[in-house]
């Protein structure tokens, strides 16, 4: 049995190892680029600048093993060759930033597939050379199976499923209702492939549309779809409504956004913003623009038009995720018996139901992390593109090739 002094000898270890991987770090990467990357992580901001090709080493850089020191993004081998023995798409797996950072640790799926041509788009052309296919690739945040609070009596044997391309995913769900195994805050990238080799942005997806697995429709963060009957371009935005509220003696938790404006909580009202010297509700919308197929061919929108979205649309999510992933504000909006029974139907809810707060406590406990959200995966995904790497995935699958991915050879 351990006691008290073992273990605050044991704390005090790992503070010295961890402040020792800090200091190791920043005279490799240097306080610049350390602190660009803790802003774009805690408010979306810097995002072009640090996925520039030039920062590939310190994205990816191998000296950190030498150091002791887990790399920004690490490729996992073992849980890669395992997927692609489930005959999963898998392109990678990649780990983020190590544990230092985020506890616990986040795992980046990329998949990318070969598929037909959809009918809407098949009468398009391309300096008159038909589409070949449609090459879809998606980025997606979990975090390991290992790290699944729901499973901690398994934790010695989880890690062998996870690298054991043997086990499907349908066994891996008789384990229990694992967050690991949810597809979430996802980037969905699909691309029209011409016989000549051209293609365009068929559809560009950023964003879960059903936060906490409470699916409202199909709208998210941001959404460009030409593969489907009716083509749109879908946004969103967040809106006061309402009057000065009258908080009488309410507690407010405050929360500054990228953008400078200030959003607040409380728990009878869910969150609200600051209006000058008052406090109004907010709700977010998603307005939607229809699109003409072959007018929006002709811009021949290529890996310039997800970049510019990319700028665009960073930081402004900082303010969307404030509204859009509150637990309570999902609950109200959801259904309070509705959310109470889906979590009961997954063997998540706890006691006190009856009180939608609560309920939203159980949402949040076994919700994914609330901290980074999408952005990992967008700075994964721009600086793919920075480097010429997607498009290499893009003309390899269209050509049914083998493209290897990034920090692959490193891994080795």
């Amino acid at each position: 049995m351990i006691n008290k002094e073992q273990l605050l000898a044991r704390l005090d270890e790992k503070k010295r190892i961890d402040k020792a991987r800090e200091e190791r770090r920043l005279e490799l990467f240097g306080d610049d680029f350390l602190r660009l990357f803790r802003d774009y992580l805690l408010l979306g901001a810097n995002l072009q600048m640090l996925a520039s090709a030039g920062n590939h080493p310190l994205l990816f850089d191998t000296r950190c093993k030498e150091h002791d020191i887990p790399t920004i993004y690490q490729y996992l081998r073992e849980e890669t060759n395992a997927d692609r023995q489930r005959q999963m798409p898998t392109y990678a797996l990649y780990s983020f930033f190590g544990t230092e950072w985020y506890t616990p640790p986040l795992r980046i799926a990329v998949s990318v597939q070969r598929k037909d041509v959809p009918t809407s788009l098949a009468q398009l052309r391309s300096n008159r050379h038909k589409p070949k296919c449609l090459v879809d690739i998606e980025f997606f945040e979990k975090i390991p199976l290992a790290h699944d609070s729901k499973n901690r009596s398994l934790r010695e044997l989880i890690p062998d499923y996870e690298k054991d391309g043997r086990m499907s995913t349908e066994e891996l769900q008789e384990l229990g209702p694992l967050k690991a195994l949810q597809d979430t805050e996802k980037l969905h990238l699909k691309f029209l492939v011409f016989e000549d080799g051209s293609y365009l942005t068929a559809f560009l997806g950023m964003g879960e549309s059903s936060p906490y697995g409470l699916r409202e429709g199909n709208d998210r963060f941001y959404k460009y779809s030409l593969d489907c009957d009716m083509p749109i371009e879908q946004t969103s935005a967040v809106v006061m409504k309402g009057p000065a509220l009258d908080l009488g003696g309410s507690l407010i938790w405050e929360d500054p956004a990228a953008d400078g404006s200030m959003y607040g909580f409380t728990s009878e009202l869910g969150v609200i913003k600051r209006d000058g010297a008052n406090w109004r509700k907010v709700r977010v919308e998603f307005p939607k623009t229809p699109l003409d197929i072959v007018a929006e061919s002709q811009k021949k929108l290529g890996l310039g038009f997800v970049t510019g979205k990319l700028n665009t649309l960073f930081p402004a999510y900082d303010s969307f995720i404030k509204l859009y992933y509150d637990p309570l504000e999902r609950v109200n909006s959801f259904g309070h018996e509705k959310t109470a029974l889906l979590l009961l139907k997954k063997g998540l809810l706890g006691l006190g139901f009856e009180s939608p707060l609560n309920v939203a406590s159980d949402l949040y406990q076994n919700g994914c992390h609330e901290v980074f959200r999408m952005k990992p995966i967008a700075l994964l995904l721009y600086h793919f593109i920075e480097i010429g790497e997607l498009e290499r995935m893009v003309q390899s699958t269209a050509a049914l090739r083998w493209q290897t991915a990034p920090g692959e050879r490193q891994a080795q």
